[in-house]
């Protein structure tokens, strides 16, 4: 949903079926109006599309890690992945992935392990991720554990829980919303991948961090 400037709206959760919303405020500067003006909708009206869902998904979660981070390009790659989501809501398609370059099996691997430090937030099968690097699932799963010492699904965990465990420990965010920004598509698949790694679950381990930021 996007709302307009200056206009108000109000969300009622169902009892039975409560929401998670997440609002992505967008303040674009004066000096930067050519650049925003080809992505900003006057009107957005876009049906249901899981495929849809799941880029939308893809770029929020690439924010929120961004934002998480506070690097001196932070504001830059948000603005960036805020722009290509719009853009991509606007033209209603997703542009599929380019085919990997003409290199050895195991140098994509590599690549691949390398590139999953700061894309391990994003929702991609085994079947989906050996079809990007042009090979079978069998020959990725050999190669990943090769590299890793872990199976492909196993490596994402501990990335995963590992940057959950620094949210955790360094900010107030509900653990809902960081069982999000880390990949997890539902809370209770989070707790168990939380528990196998950690031993507890979230909610025990972060109680545990003195350095635990308190909500204001």
């Amino acid at each position: 949903m996007v709302i307009p400037r200056g206009e108000e709206y109000r969300i009622e959760d169902h009892p039975a079926s409560p929401l998670a919303v997440l609002c992505l405020c967008i303040r674009p500067r004066s000096d930067q109006g050519s650049v925003w003006a080809g992505v900003l909708p006057e009107e957005f009206s876009l049906p249901r599309n899981s495929s849809l869902s799941r880029e939308v998904a893809l770029h929020l979660r690439a924010i929120l890690f961004e934002q998480s981070l506070a690097r001196e390009h932070t504001g830059a790659v948000v603005i960036a992945q805020t722009l290509l989501l719009l853009s991509k809501l606007k033209r209603r398609r997703v542009s599929g992935k380019q085919r990997p370059q003409a290199v050895t099996a195991i140098a994509r691997v590599q690549q691949d392990v390398r590139q999953l430090a700061v894309s391990f937030h994003e929702s991609e099968t085994n079947e989906a991720a050996a079809a990007r690097l042009g090979m079978s699932t069998k020959s990725l799963t050999a190669y990943f554990r090769k590299l890793t010492g872990r199976s492909r699904p196993q490596y994402l965990q501990k990335l995963r829980i590992g940057h959950a465990c620094r949210l955790l420990r360094e900010s107030s965010e509900s653990v809902a919303s960081i069982s999000f920004a880390c990949g997890f598509e539902d809370l209770s698949t989070f707790s168990r991948a939380f528990r196998s790694e950690q031993k507890m679950n979230p909610t025990q381990w972060r109680a545990g961090q003195k350095d635990f930021p308190q909500s204001r």
